[in-house]
């Protein structure tokens, strides 16, 4: 309606104002397509950088962070980073699908569908206007000539045959010029019309692209402050006092066990009370125990028996097991039970003996226990050789006492 509107105010005008029009409006409508198509670069360059910048933020969302072992808020913080990336990395993505789809694409597809219709109209009313100014040349030039040969067989009967032909010419130019004439005004406001209404199209289209345009980017900046809360919530839950006191928390109730609480032990209980085992050396075998044992009664008196239990001795174990301990204190006060008149080294042999030896290892005694530390490479004499791999000697500094058989060499 508003094209047939249009068109019979455009009838009313006259032939050089219709085609002065036509011509302004072609030339405004070639303008606004340029910057149309201008517009649906610009959309597709956008769309171009978000799907870089999308791809850039997905693969720093498969970044390992340090602090991977994290616990906590800090874990949570890691978490929240690399899924505010991803997040973010997955807007962009849609921004950029949703601009060279809504925005660009559109645009390109109606700028293709609108030139071949424009196209086709400018060509229509070029070829009539071309018809027009050719007829009117035509109809110039039959009418100049008419007039001349008119002018010239003025009173002269032999020229009136030319004249007549001169004046049919110029007839049925006249003739043809109307035609072309009625068919312009006929067609041409038709033309300019459709020309008039696609230039409007192609307005409406550019503020339709950058309404998408801006729709697309007001969804994406949405998403991304979900995200940005996120971060900012998570960093918010960073508590150092916190985590440094949960750390010690977690140390403290590992595997691990704490240490037993200490116990006050009587002086007559104190037999029972064994030392830690001390750290490992590299060699020796224990030997199997089966040696003196020895108490302190009431009266401050020492009873002296045969043991009976077998204790691993070695440099890894040192001391008895808490359910296998003997004193050894009576070892020193001992009576031999045997005589050995040989000063050789003889392991099958208990009893009083005159052996000569050198420690192979290091090894602190427990003097409470009348046991007599040794150095390594120091020399010994052993006096007393006990049944469970236990000698009683003397050092070059006169100390006497017992200690372990497998800590020294009587080679």
């Amino acid at each position: 309606r508003n094209t047939t509107n249009t068109c019979k105010g455009f009838a009313e005008m006259s032939y050089a104002d219709v085609w002065d029009g036509f011509q302004l409006v072609s030339t405004e409508v070639n303008r606004k397509e340029r910057f149309l198509k201008d517009v649906a670069s610009y959309f597709k360059e956008r769309s171009k950088i978000e799907d870089s910048y999308a791809k850039a933020l997905k693969k720093l969302s498969q970044v390992t962070l340090g602090g991977k072992n994290e616990t906590g808020n800090i874990a949570l913080t890691i978490a929240t980073l690399k899924e505010d990336a991803e997040k973010s990395a997955s807007t962009h993505a849609e921004i950029a699908r949703r601009l060279a789809s809504e925005s660009s694409d559109e645009i390109v597809k109606f700028l293709a569908a609108g030139k071949k219709a424009k196209d086709k109209t400018v060509s229509e009313a070029m070829k009539l206007d071309k018809q027009l100014v050719n007829d009117k040349i035509s109809e110039s030039r039959a009418k100049d000539k008419y007039y001349k040969t008119a002018q010239e067989g003025k009173g002269n009967d032999k020229m009136a045959k030319k004249v007549k032909s001169a004046d049919d010419t110029y007839s049925k130019a006249v003739t043809t010029l109307i035609e072309t004439q009625t068919k312009h005004y006929q067609y041409m406001p038709n033309h300019l019309a459709e020309l008039q209404k696609y230039q409007e199209s192609v307005e409406d289209k550019l503020r339709d692209g950058l309404d998408s345009y801006l729709s697309v980017l007001e969804k994406g900046p949405a998403e991304l402050t979900d995200s940005f809360l996120s971060v900012r919530s998570s960093s918010s839950m960073i508590d150092p006092r916190k985590d440094i006191e949960e750390l010690i928390l977690t140390m403290r109730t590992a595997s691990k066990p704490r240490p037993p609480l200490s116990a006050y032990v009587p002086f007559e209980n104190r037999g029972s009370y064994m030392p830690p085992e001390e750290p490992s050396s590299p060699t020796s075998p224990g030997s199997s125990y089966g040696g003196l044992g020895g108490s302190i009664n009431s009266n401050n008196s020492i009873s002296i028996s045969r043991g009976t239990t077998s204790p691993t001795i070695s440099p890894t174990n040192s001391r008895f097991d808490a359910s296998k301990r003997v004193s050894r204190l009576g070892a020193i006060f001992a009576q031999p039970d045997q005589s050995h008149e040989n000063n050789e080294y003889d392991p099958n042999y208990v009893g009083e003996v005159n052996w000569k030896c050198e420690a192979l290892y290091d090894w602190t005694a427990d003097p409470a226990e009348g046991e007599l530390s040794l150095s390594k490479g120091e020399s010994l004499v052993v006096e007393y050789r006990h049944d469970g791999g236990w000698l009683c000697g003397t050092n070059a500094k006169g100390e006497k006492g017992n200690f372990p058989e497998n800590y020294v060499s009587f080679n």
